[in-house]
């Protein structure tokens, strides 16, 4: 649903619905990082979310060499744009692109499970604080 120029809700039309959002990508990496953490263990999951943070990293590099990480630049968007069309991307910044999708999902997992390590070190050093 959006807001029309009445001010009034109505449906959004399947032509400019955005499939990625930030409630989703939370959701991915939370399962993602949960399932790793989960089999893997702290140590596997740490090891696997390094490899995954250089893989992405290499790609991001391999695809534009000049300025990977810039908006025109990175490959994500070119992806998005075939895949998707544009009318399903955000247009935030004046250019179709989409912060939150599937193709920088390796990244953000592994910043999830770097914070998930963070937290239970945390909590361990107060805890041997208090006893």
């Amino acid at each position: 649903m959006e807001w029309n120029s009445q001010h009034q809700l109505e449906w959004l039309s399947m032509e400019k619905y955005r499939y990625f959002g930030v409630l989703q990508r939370i959701a991915l990496c939370y399962f993602c990082s949960a399932l790793l953490i989960y089999y893997l263990k702290d140590k596997g999951a740490v090891i696997t979310s390094i490899f995954l943070l250089l893989f992405y990293w290499l790609i991001c590099y391999i695809a534009n060499p000049n300025d990977p990480y810039s908006l025109e630049g990175w490959f994500g968007t070119a992806l998005d744009i075939k895949l998707f069309g544009a009318s399903h991307l955000y247009h935030g910044e004046g250019k179709a692109f989409d912060p939150e999708d599937i193709w920088s999902a390796p990244a953000a997992i592994s910043q999830t499970v770097f914070g998930y390590i963070t937290g239970k070190y945390i909590i361990q050093r107060l805890a041997e604080r208090k006893s």
